[in-house]
């Protein structure tokens, strides 16, 4: 892998990051009508949620720059 490679993994998996955090937002923390959800147990789900997809993204990222060390 070269830096380009790996620069260009670091800018998708952070672009997949931002839209995970942006839907969070948007789709998770408000009702269709926008308002913010008050259930603690929606909330927990949707936090639940996104920590999931971006522990995913980081994941990735961490396994890139250990295969470009190699």
């Amino acid at each position: 892998m070269n830096q380009n490679k790996l620069s260009k993994l670091y800018f998708d998996a952070s672009q997949r990051m931002r839209h995970y955090v942006t839907a969070f937002y948007d789709e998770s923390m408000h009702t269709d009508e926008g308002e913010p959800v008050e259930s603690l147990d929606e909330v927990n789900k949707a936090i639940l949620e996104l920590r999931q997809s971006t522990n995913i993204e980081l994941d990735l990222i961490r396994e890139a720059v250990k295969e470009y060390n190699e």
